[in-house]
């Protein structure tokens, strides 16, 4: 089945509270442009449900993800929902998505860490990056191509963690699914993804293992606009 053609029969869901958030307002105009692919709604303690549909049985599994910026940090509630999610299913139907780059943002990549530590030992929930709000919707729309693909090939519910990793570089085609592979054996966060592409005895490992057309890739991808310590 061609990842076009199934997004053209399913429904995603956004939450109408994205324009009341300034970082993420922008996010519900662009989806909302997406025609009859989104659909408004009041979800609660997420910000998105993408639709994940089962070839051979019919149903529709739902994956639910957090919208998460450095303004949020501040604000107790956004730990809850991160935890909420992570307590269902063992975070392996969702994942929450950290905006590095807009408006009044400044250190994204320090808050993305700072969030990482602060969340260490009390979510399974993966933690994706992103570099501008306008990027939301070709990730979504890329990633969702590759769970309804993942889920038709192995049993509900997918590995969150395995399923974003491909997309932590600058191109829009993803890293080949045996690189993903060798990194998720290396690495079993993105925290400790970053922390290997931060040092040199890191890099060095990452480079015998994966090559150095993917580690260049990486390093441009954690590194746009933004200077590692």
């Amino acid at each position: 089945m061609e990842h076009a053609n199934v997004h053209l029969h399913i429904v995603n869901l956004f939450c109408s509270s994205l324009r009341q958030r300034p970082s993420w307002a922008a996010a519900a105009t662009l989806l909302q442009s997406k025609g009859g692919r989104w659909r408004e709604t009041n979800l609660g303690q997420h910000d998105l449900e993408l639709s994940v549909p089962q070839q051979h049985t019919g149903d529709c599994h739902r994956f639910r993800m957090v919208l998460v910026s450095p303004a949020d940090i501040e604000n107790p509630d956004t730990f809850d929902r991160i935890e909420r999610l992570s307590d269902s299913n063992g975070g392996q139907n969702g994942a929450a998505v950290f905006l590095l780059d807009g408006d009044e943002i400044k250190d994204g990549m320090g808050s993305f860490m700072r969030l990482q530590m602060r969340l260490l030992g009390k979510s399974n929930v993966p933690m994706m990056p992103l570099t501008s709000v306008e990027a939301l919707p070709p990730f979504l729309e890329t990633f969702q191509g590759s769970l309804v693909a993942s889920t038709n090939a192995r049993p509900w519910p997918v590995d969150a963690a395995q399923d974003l990793l491909p997309y932590c570089i600058p191109s829009r085609a993803p890293l080949p699914r045996p690189t993903t592979q060798i990194l998720s054996q290396n690495s079993l966060s993105f925290r400790e993804l970053v922390d290997q592409l931060t040092s040199g005895n890191g890099r060095d490992r990452l480079y015998t293992a994966i090559g150095p057309e993917a580690l260049e890739h990486l390093i441009a991808f954690w590194t746009y606009e933004y200077a590692m310590h």
